[in-house]
């Protein structure tokens, strides 16, 4: 069973020989898809960098039983007919909103095409149900971890300013950018700097160009490009970490990966209630206004929050680790070589 996988992100190797990318749905899912087939010793390649005439040409193309399709850029509607043609098995991998995310409405045509479908959330399978065959499997496959394991930390006494971590792609900030004020009226009885962690910082800063006293005490607002090692450090440096979502405008779609790697992190997450954030709801604060979470988490005890963030982070441990996910991806892709067409 052979593997290729088609991304547009930007893939590259680490020095101790492991790959990374910018994007998190290459690193979480087509990355633990090819981790996963490694591991169990199935050859696997990915096509970063590609066209369509020299992919179809290339010796792995030829050779693969499989070809995963992730985030393009490009259009690669040929290369999956030509894969279909050859009698390979076509998979979609669907993180986004298809109809929303105009940027990926090609993926549309590979779906209507496709032999199975992977997403990352059960209210996004529900979503792809759109574009499929009615025959087509949709298979979830959760996200992996990808931050050290730390203690759980939620201690709020420390001199200084709570220190607040908002992290993700620029345009999702607009999530956060309505919150902003009634977090800035909190710093009457505590000062606050907020971190905005983002590979796009020009679009962050546009979404929040409104918030109130922006680069002055005794609130600031502070705008870091994002890397893996920034990620790491910004959290380790975090009180509290931020993760808004509206369920009327996509978020309801999305996994848990940010909450899961905050969990991981051993930090505590005031979360808005999007549905797959709801399975630990014992281990963050779920709640629709960010301030309220805030305030509700500095009235709470240090022992007792952190007491739920261990039960979390072992459950994060236990099912969310990249070994059990890699294994799932093999299964599940497995189980379509072996699948019969419709007839």
């Amino acid at each position: 069973m052979k593997l290729l996988i088609i991304s547009g992100d930007h893939v590259e190797q680490h020095p101790d020989g492991g790959l990374t990318a910018q994007f998190a749905t290459t690193r979480l899912r087509l990355l633990a898809a090819h981790n996963g087939f490694s591991a169990a010793g199935h050859p696997s390649w990915i096509m970063a960098r590609w066209s369509v005439d020299k992919t179809i040409d290339h010796a792995v193309f030829k050779e693969a039983d499989l070809v995963l399709f992730g985030k393009t850029w490009v259009d690669p509607y040929d290369i999956a007919q030509a894969a279909k043609a050859m009698g390979k098995k076509v998979i979609v991998d669907i993180a986004d909103d298809l109809e929303a995310t105009h940027q990926f409405g090609w993926m549309r045509k590979i779906a209507a095409i496709s032999d199975a479908a992977t997403v990352p959330s059960a209210r996004m399978a529900e979503r792809a149900r759109a574009w499929l065959h009615p025959s087509t499997p949709v298979i979830q496959i959760d996200e992996p971890f990808e931050e050290p394991v730390a203690p759980p930390k939620a201690r709020f006494d420390h001199p200084g300013p709570l220190e607040l971590l908002w992290f993700g792609m620029g345009g999702n900030v607009l999530y956060l950018a309505p919150h902003l004020s009634e977090i800035a009226d909190l710093a009457v009885d505590r000062s606050l700097r907020i971190t905005l962690l983002s590979a796009d910082t020009a679009q962050v800063r546009e979404h929040c160009a409104g918030a109130p006293d922006i680069d002055g005490a005794p609130f600031r607002i502070r705008f870091a490009e994002w890397s893996r090692g920034r990620q790491t450090e910004a959290l380790a440096r975090s009180d509290i970490v931020l993760l808004p979502g509206d369920n009327e405008r996509g978020a309801a779609i999305k996994s848990a990966n940010r909450l899961v790697n905050t969990l991981a992190a051993g930090r505590l997450a005031v979360a808005s209630p999007i549905p797959s954030y709801e399975a630990f709801s014992d281990n963050a604060i779920l709640c629709e206004g960010l301030a309220d979470g805030i305030a509700t988490a500095l009235s709470r005890s240090s022992i007792d929050l952190e007491a739920a963030i261990h039960a979390g982070q072992e459950r994060v441990v236990r099912d969310f680790n990249a070994e059990r996910i890699g294994r799932k991806w093999v299964e599940t892709l497995a189980a379509q070589v072996s699948r019969a067409p419709p007839a």
